[in-house]
C-alpha cells in the first residue's frame, strides 16, 4: 500500500488531538478514542466501498461513463466544500422564527449549487485549466480541514467527527488504490474494524450524532405547523395551525395601564434548565437551594412550556409574544419606544441575533466565554452585579445569560457528582444555583425579576438527549420564577408559555404591549391550553392532559400530567374518544 494512503488520516488524527488540546475536553481516554475510531472505522469502511465501486465502474463503463463519474465526484467535492464554508460562516439571519431554518439551508443550498455549476461550466470552455483546478480543491481541503476542526470543535465535538468523516471521504478519493479485489479486503477490514468499535461507542455520544444528523435533515419541518392529514375521526389536531388559531384568541393589552410596578426587570436566562431539577436533592446534594429560598418571595409557575424547545424559537416567542412571530415585531423595538433601556449579556451568541437590534446588549468579554467547553456563570453574574450597582437608567430590562447547564455539559470545579451524562449536567445546575445566590442579593427593591429557562435536556427519557426536536417535559417544560413588588408569592399549577414573558414585562414596567397570544403572569388565566412546537410533533398542555399529535407519522399520544409525569404511559387509545366529543 502506497504512504500517501496513510496521509490524510494522519492529518486528520492529528488536528482532531490538537482540537482536544485546545479546548480542554472532559472525555475520558477511552471514549475519545473509541470515538474516533468509529469515525475512522466509518471512513475507511466508506472509501473502500467507494474506490471499490469505482474501479469495477472504471472496468465495466466506456471513456465517457468515466468522464461522467470523475465530473460527479468534482461537483460533489465542491458542493460539500462551499456549502460546508457557507454553512460556518454565513452571518445570522434576522428573519422572523418560522423562517429562520428553512430560509438559511435554502440559500445556502443554492448559492453553492450556483458556485458548482459556474465552476463545472468554466471548466467545460476551459478544459486545459483541469490541472490547475485540481490543485486549488485539494488546497481547499488542506486549508479548511483544520480551520473547521478548530471552529467545530469549540461548540460541538460530535461535529468534529462529522466533519472529519465527510472531509475525509471526499479528500482520500484520489489517493485509493482502484484495484477491486485489494478494496474488497480494505473495505472488509474496515467493516468489521467498525462493528467492533461501534460496541464501544458511547450511548449517549451516538446518540447526538444520529440526533443531530436527523436535525439537519429535518430542518423543512422547523417551526412548522400546517400539515394535509389528520387524526382519523378526530379533528382537534388535524392542522396545528388552524388549531391555535381556533383555541388561542389575541388578547389585547389592559384598556388602562397601571402605574409601574418596578423600576426595571432583571431577566435572568438559563439556557437548557430542566423544570424537574428544582428541589432535586442528587446523591445527598440539593441541587437548587438558592432558587427554592428565592421562591419564597416569588411565584412559581411550575407548567411553565417553552413554544419550542431551542433557544431561537422560545426567542421569537419572548420577543413577540405570540407562536406565530410576526415579521418585524421585536421587543426590544417596542421597550425603545417607550423610553425603556435593554441591555444584557449574552454567553452564546444566539442569544444576541434572535433578540433584535434594539438589544444593547454585549458579549461576556472574557476569552473562556468564546469556548463552550468552559463553565462562565461566574463571569455573567459578576456582569449582571457591576450593571445593577451602577445603572442609572430610570426604567430598564436586563437580561442575564447563563449558558451552562446547556450541553457540553462541562466540568466545573465546585460541584463534582461524578462523570456520567447526568452526573456533569446536574453539577452545573448545582453551578448556576450558586451563582444566582450571589446575584440575588444585589437585586434593588425596585427592581422585579423573573426568571426562566428557555428549553430543557432530555436526558435518556423516551430513548434521547439534548432538545431541539421532541416535546416532551424532559425539553419543553421549564424553570419560570416572577418576583416584583406587591406579588403575592406562592406556586401556580395552570399552564403558562413562553409567550407571556413579553406582555409580563410590559405590564411591570407600565407601557402597553400589542396584541398577543400571551397574557401577563401578573394576572394568569385559569383553565387555559398553551401550545408546543416541534420536528414532526406539536403538543396541546392542559392543566389535566398532554396531547401530542404526529403530523408525519399520523399518530396520537396522550398523557396523564398529574399521575403519569414521566409521560410513560400513552392513554392516546382510551382517551381518543373523550377528546374529540364535539364541544
Amino acid at each position: 500500500m502506497h504512504l500517501k494512503f496513510l496521509v490524510p488520516p494522519a492529518l486528520l488524527a492529528i488536528f482532531e488531538v490538537a482540537a482536544v488540546a485546545w479546548t480542554d475536553t472532559w472525555l475520558a481516554p477511552a471514549e475519545w478514542l473509541g470515538l474516533w475510531f468509529f469515525a475512522f472505522a466509518m471512513s475507511w469502511g466508506a472509501l473502500s466501498a467507494a474506490a471499490w465501486g469505482y474501479a469495477i465502474w472504471d472496468d465495466w463503463v466506456s471513456q465517457r461513463g468515466r468522464h461522467m463519474f470523475e465530473s460527479l465526484y468534482r461537483f460533489s467535492a465542491l458542493f460539500i466544500l462551499s456549502w460546508i464554508g457557507l454553512f460556518l460562516w454565513w452571518p445570522e439571519l434576522h428573519l422572523v422564527a418560522h423562517e429562520i431554518a428553512s430560509t438559511r439551508y435554502l440559500l445556502i443550498t443554492f448559492l453553492s449549487l450556483v458556485f458548482c455549476a459556474s465552476t463545472m461550466a468554466l471548466l467545460h470552455i476551459r478544459p486545459q485549466w483541469e490541472r490547475v483546478f485540481g490543485w486549488v480543491l485539494f488546497a481547499l481541503w488542506v486549508v479548511l480541514l483544520p480551520l473547521m476542526l478548530y471552529r467545530l470543535a469549540r461548540g460541538s465535538y460530535a461535529l468534529v467527527h462529522l466533519a472529519g468523516l465527510g472531509l475525509l471521504f471526499v479528500a482520500l478519493v484520489r489517493v485509493m488504490p482502484k484495484k477491486p479485489y485489494a478494496m474488497k479486503k480494505i473495505g472488509l477490514a474496515c467493516a468489521a474494524l467498525a462493528l467492533v468499535v461501534s460496541t464501544m461507542f458511547s450511548h449517549r455520544l451516538a446518540h447526538a450524532v444520529v440526533d443531530r444528523t436527523r436535525l439537519f435533515f429535518h430542518a423543512k419541518y422547523m417551526m412548522a405547523w400546517a400539515r394535509d392529514s389528520e387524526p382519523e375521526g378526530c379533528e382537534i389536531l388535524a392542522d396545528p395551525q388552524e388549531t391555535m388559531e381556533d383555541l388561542v384568541e389575541d388578547v389585547p393589552p389592559p384598556d388602562d395601564t397601571e402605574k409601574a410596578r418596578a423600576r426595571g426587570v432583571l431577566v435572568v436566562f438559563i439556557d437548557a434548565l430542566r423544570a424537574d431539577r428544582i428541589g432535586m436533592v442528587y446523591k445527598g446534594h440539593p441541587l437548587t437551594p438558592n432558587l427554592e429560598e428565592f421562591s419564597k418571595n416569588a411565584v412559581h409557575f411550575t407548567s411553565s412550556y417553552t413554544i419550542f424547545p431551542s433557544t431561537i424559537g422560545m426567542i421569537a416567542s419572548l420577543g413577540s409574544g405570540r407562536y406565530d412571530a410576526p415579521d418585524g415585531q421585536f421587543f426590544g423595538e417596542h421597550l425603545k419606544k417607550h423610553g425603556v433601556s435593554f441591555d444584557g449579556h449574552w454567553a452564546h451568541e444566539y442569544l444576541q441575533t434572535s433578540l433584535g437590534d434594539a438589544f444593547d446588549g454585549e458579549p461576556l468579554g472574557d476569552p473562556s466565554a468564546e469556548n463552550e467547553f468552559e463553565t462562565t456563570s461566574d463571569i455573567s453574574t459578576d456582569k449582571a452585579i457591576e450593571y445593577l450597582q451602577s445603572n442609572t437608567a430610570e426604567r430598564f430590562v436586563y437580561v442575564a445569560h447563563y449558558y451552562d447547564p446547556h450541553e457540553h455539559y462541562v466540568p466545573n470545579d465546585r460541584f463534582d457528582f461524578g462523570p456520567g451524562l447526568e452526573d456533569r449536567y446536574n453539577a452545573e445546575v448545582a453551578l448556576v444555583d450558586f451563582e444566582l445566590g450571589r446575584l440575588f442579593k444585589h437585586v434593588p427593591d425596585d427592581v422585579a425579576v423573573l426568571v426562566m429557562s428557555d428549553h430543557g435536556d432530555e436526558l435518556g427519557e423516551h430513548g434521547f438527549y439534548y432538545h431541539g426536536i421532541r416535546v416532551y417535559d424532559g425539553s419543553t417544560r421549564i424553570v419560570t420564577y416572577l418576583k416584583a413588588p406587591g406579588l403575592k408569592p406562592g406556586d401556580y399549577h395552570e399552564p403558562v408559555s413562553s409567550v407571556d414573558f413579553a406582555p409580563t414585562i410590559a405590564e411591570l414596567l407600565g407601557i402597553e404591549f400589542p396584541r398577543a397570544h400571551g397574557i401577563s403572569l401578573l394576572d394568569p388565566a385559569q383553565d387555559r391550553r398553551v401550545f408546543v412546537r416541534g420536528i414532526e410533533k406539536a403538543a396541546i398542555v392542559s392543566d389535566e392532559y398532554k396531547v401530542i399529535w404526529n403530523y408525519k407519522s399520523r399518530t396520537m399520544e396522550v398523557y396523564d400530567r398529574k399521575l403519569d409525569p414521566e409521560e410513560s404511559k400513552n392513554l392516546a387509545d382510551e382517551m381518543i374518544p373523550e377528546l374529540c366529543e364535539p364541544g
